[in-house]
């Protein structure tokens, strides 16, 4: 799903200015889609530095008179959605334009939400008094956002910006990267279960407990002790392992510490599920949760290493798949499946701002 937005940026406030107090106009103009009073019952806007006001069609104000921000329904790249424009305030000086458009789908609340979000944290300061100082800072403000397209004008002799599109891509919801961290290590617990039962024959001598409930009752109260397996397994074999359970999360947007939690879960499910007749290891839960996690950090800066300085092509991506499989098998999940739009920067002069908010009120 692709939706655009049309952004200009306002200067940025002096130090006196961004302790005052902006009003926000709020207006639905088709009142059967009242996207933005949904919003505004729910406390969305609660969260700025800013006095809300919810206004009917009818009464409308003009660009001078506050921050102006319309819903309405519009016919969007082949579906129905709803359409937003913005207008700051007018200060003097370049003034900010902003349009965009959320097509209906299962992700509408979600992708109105994040978009409504990225576009106020710049229109409006925070409860703490604060705001971004431009577009340009937020669309270098994190992974998910990358600046392409810049456009030059001459003014009085100087090249400046005239604008530009900030590509955003909204990433998958905390419960969402949740089940495919916790999914990606159920699956290579159970590819280990496969070769588990492929090579049993060099795995019964370990066998301590029978297959039923009182045999894990009675492992779970033994605890964990130390295992005497080669050194290619323990110290190999383990760390590869543990590094695959780390870096399922960390392609998924985790930290290191969470990242190392998800590693050393992978390594207790293998413990006391995959190596059901066994008993608990604790230099397994050790190498494969701890050292497992290191390793698997170096890999995931080795591969974005890779990724930023060698050119695209065939073999970076089997460099890279090669590295850091999940990083490579996540980021196709999320170009198939993640909600994405684009946020095209133009300058708007004071006096064409204001001629279009008279033309809204006639």
């Amino acid at each position: 799903m692709l939706v655009t937005i049309a952004i200009a940026s306002t200067a940025p406030l002096k130090a006196a200015e961004r302790r005052e107090t902006v009003s926000l106009n709020l207006v639905d103009s088709d009142p059967a889609f009242p996207v933005l009073g949904n919003h505004y019952m729910n406390g969305f806007f609660e969260g700025y530095h800013a006095i809300v006001r919810y206004v009917r069609t009818a009464d409308t104000p003009g660009v001078d008179e506050g921050v102006l921000l319309i819903s309405k329904r519009i016919h969007c790249e082949g579906l129905y959605g709803v359409g937003f424009v913005l207008y700051p305030k007018n200060n003097g000086g370049l003034v900010s334009r902003v349009q965009w458009a959320v097509p209906d789908g299962r992700d509408f609340e979600r992708d109105s939400v994040e978009s409504l979000r990225g576009v106020l944290d710049v229109a409006l300061p925070s409860g703490s008094g604060e705001r971004k100082k431009s577009v340009l800072a937020y669309g270098l403000g994190s992974d998910d956002r990358r600046i392409t397209d810049l456009v030059y004008a001459e003014r009085d002799g100087e090249t400046v910006i005239q604008g530009y599109t900030v590509e955003v891509t909204v990433p998958p919801s905390s419960s969402a990267r949740f089940w495919r961290s916790f999914g990606g290590i159920v699956l290579l617990n159970g590819l280990g279960e496969i070769d588990y039962m492929i090579n049993i024959g060099t795995n019964t001598d370990d066998w301590k407990y029978p297959l039923s409930v009182a045999g894990f009752k009675r492992k779970l109260a033994d605890g964990m002790t130390l295992d005497a397996n080669n050194f290619t397994t323990n110290c190999v074999g383990h760390v590869y392992s543990g590094n695959l359970y780390y870096n399922a999360a960390r392609s998924n947007g985790y930290g290191f510490f969470r990242s190392m939690m998800f590693s050393i879960g992978g390594s207790l499910m293998w413990e006391y599920l995959g190596e059901f007749k066994e008993e608990a290891s604790l230099n397994d839960l050790f190498t494969t949760g701890i050292g497992g996690a290191l390793f698997g950090e170096a890999l995931h800066q080795t591969g974005l290493f890779v990724e930023k300085n060698m050119s695209p092509g065939f073999f970076r991506s089997a460099l890279v798949l090669v590295i850091d499989p999940f990083r490579v098998i996540n980021r196709a999940i999320d170009r198939s499946c993640s909600s994405s739009y684009k946020i095209n920067v133009s300058f708007v002069s004071p006096a064409q701002a204001a001629a279009e908010g008279l033309r809204r009120r006639q």
